[in-house]
This record gives C-alpha cells, structure tokens and sequence, in this order.
C-alpha cells in the first residue's frame, strides 16, 4: 500500500505534541520531495528541500537555511532520493551538532536516532522516493555508503538506532 497523502504532516504533527520539556531532545529534519506541503509551516516548501530544527526553543520548526534551495534533477545533493542527498544532509547534521547543539555536552551521554519517514518498498527497491525524481529511491547500498562517507566504519556507530517508517513491500 502507498503512504496516503499528508502522512508524513501526520508525523509532524505527533512531534509537535510529543512533551520535549527538558530540552534534551533535539530534532534535525531535512524536508522536501513533494510539490505539495499539507502542513503549515511547510508550504513555503513545496519544490524545495531545507533543514529545520525543532526542539524545545525552536517550537515552530525553525529554519535553519538562509533560502530554500530548489530540488532540481540536475543537482542529485537536493534530491531526496540520492545518496549525494543523504550525505549532504548527514554532513549538515554533524556540522551542525559539533557547532551549536551539543558544544557543551559528554559524548557519552548523546543520543542519536536517524529515522527515513518516506515511501518505501522494502529492502529491494528502497525508501526516500520524491516527485522531482520519477520514483527513483535510496538502496540499502546507498544508505550504508553515505553513513560510512560522513561517520566513518567504526566499532562504535555513531546513531544508537536508526529506524524505517516507511512502506516495505
């Protein structure tokens, strides 16, 4: 079965109302793929990717480009569905960690979860598929490839879990 339209405004929504008080919990997105938003503060989205931060300073998904970059067929690091795009955005991501959100914080003691909320069809034909690039999708190959670029291949992985909301057949 297809993700039915507004899904992943349903995802977003649940996140908004989770109780993140104790400011502890600090969530990175990178939004894009489709031509049309259903939530709010999203629409300004439509045909573009961007980052946006939210947690318990940054209720409102706080932006964290200067402009929305526009997803082009032609440019594979705004694509959803590239491996180019997943390492612009783990790149972005750790960047960002070592520089704003957790300057002051025992490494011991952070906590990572990486989780792909997207179409999917399973380990065969992969998740992340977005309207500008005819369905293509990221492969498991791919997704290890871009973890390995930015984190490295270690004994110690640097996501604690990394999750699939996503259709898998």
């Amino acid at each position: 079965p297809r993700i039915k339209s507004g899904y992943v405004t349903e995802c977003i929504k649940e996140v908004e109302a989770a109780d993140i008080s104790s400011g502890k919990v600090k969530i990175l997105m990178r939004a894009g793929g489709t031509s049309n938003w259903q939530h709010p503060n999203f629409k300004k989205n439509n045909g573009k990717v961007g980052h946006y931060l939210f947690d318990n300073s940054h209720r409102n998904w706080e932006s964290l480009d200067q402009s929305l970059t526009p997803i082009s067929s032609d440019d594979p690091k705004t694509q959803m569905s590239s491996s180019e795009g997943l390492i612009a955005f783990l790149e972005y991501g750790k960047k960002l960690e070592q520089e704003r959100l957790y300057r002051n914080s025992d490494p011991s003691k952070i906590h990572r979860v990486f989780i792909f909320v997207d179409h999917g069809g399973g380990s065969l034909r992969g998740v992340c598929s977005d309207e500008y690039t005819k369905r293509d999708t990221l492969d498991l190959i791919e997704m290890r490839s871009a973890f390995e670029k930015v984190w490295g291949n270690s004994d110690h992985p640097p996501f604690d879990l990394i999750a699939f909301d996503t259709c898998l057949k």
